[in-house]
């Protein structure tokens, strides 16, 4: 499942790169949520670096009992071992990377207490399907994939969502603004991809729009994620 949030005009920056907050409180909230739901939230290494999240289930209704498994995709060794993202006592990390990545930064991933996993490389990043097929293997159905618009694009482009969430803010951020999905895009319209929307909610001033891509069962790769979570423990937070 991929999820962005976005302005009126599809951007998740601003020109100076500035993305807190895009989005109201009641959307960020409902954000949240889908990381509950989830077993697994993936970022590029572009985000971590430039937003250093915690990746971490708080604002939500119910809490998990257990957070779910915060997975980096890092294909050279980018992404310094310090942060957030890497106290992994509050929640679990795995570094999916490439043996591209430098062996000062793998042993400084490790050091902190995170999985490492190497996995071919593909189009100058990590193998996606590969990377897909790691967390299938350690029993995560769905995946939420928060970006950026990098992976974004390489995820749709490469048919591997099987939903996408777009929460869309009342703002415009305008041309200068960073663009939602990193995709080449058709030529022309009448090649444009169109995806089915599932569900429209108004959450404060913003809207959640959930789509399902063009023909996704007959793009599923034998790991595909993003099947219905089976059920599991949480408790009601205080």
């Amino acid at each position: 499942m991929v999820k962005a949030a976005t302005s009126l005009d599809g951007r998740v920056a601003a020109a100076d790169g500035t993305s807190r907050w895009i989005t109201g409180p009641e959307a960020r909230a409902d954000a949240h949520g889908l990381r509950a739901d989830s077993q697994a939230v993936v970022v590029g290494a572009g985000t971590a670096l430039a937003d250093r999240p915690a990746l971490t289930v708080r604002d939500a209704e119910i809490i998990p009992s257990q957070q779910p498994l915060r997975v980096l995709l890092d294909a050279s060794g980018r992404v310094p071992a310090e942060g957030p993202l890497f106290d992994t006592g509050e929640s679990p990390t795995l570094v999916v990377t490439t043996e591209r990545a430098p062996a000062p930064a793998v042993e400084g991933w490790r050091r902190t207490g995170a999985g490492v996993v190497v996995v071919p490389e593909a189009a100058g990043g990590v193998d996606l399907s590969a990377a897909l097929a790691v967390l299938g293997d350690r029993g995560v159905l769905q995946a939420l994939v928060e970006g950026g618009p990098t992976l974004h694009g390489a995820i749709l482009d490469a048919g591997l969502a099987g939903r996408v969430v777009a929460y869309v803010a009342a703002t415009v951020l305008g041309s200068r603004g960073m663009a939602a999905y990193g995709v080449a895009g058709p030529e022309t319209i009448a090649e444009a991809a169109r995806l089915r929307l599932l569900d429209v909610r108004r959450l404060g001033d913003d809207v959640r729009l959930d789509y399902e891509p063009p023909a996704t069962e007959k793009r599923r790769p034998p790991h595909r994620l993003g099947k219905r979570r089976r059920p599991r423990r949480a408790e009601r937070r205080r």
